[in-house]
């Protein structure tokens, strides 16, 4: 569930109208999931509410979400 690339730039530039829609946890074909920024994160780990590890978001699409916004701020 990959939302549009103008969505993610007016998110990235902070012109979105409503963040939460693409920000936060979200039911998608297959359960549950959660979409978060975290300018700067080398990685990052999702929790259960007991604290039990559920898994971390490869640093390759963190990289990728770094190019979106490098290519986002070169587009002006």
């Amino acid at each position: 569930m990959k939302p549009p690339e103008g969505a993610i730039v007016a998110l990235l530039e902070g012109r979105h109208d409503d963040p939460f829609s693409l920000l936060g946890v979200h039911s998608g074909p297959t359960g549950v999931f959660a979409r978060v920024w975290l300018p700067g994160a080398d990685t990052a780990e999702a929790h259960a509410l007991d604290g039990t590890a559920l898994g971390t978001l490869p640093a390759s699409t963190i990289a990728a979400c770094s190019r979106v916004r490098s290519t986002a701020r070169n587009s002006r």
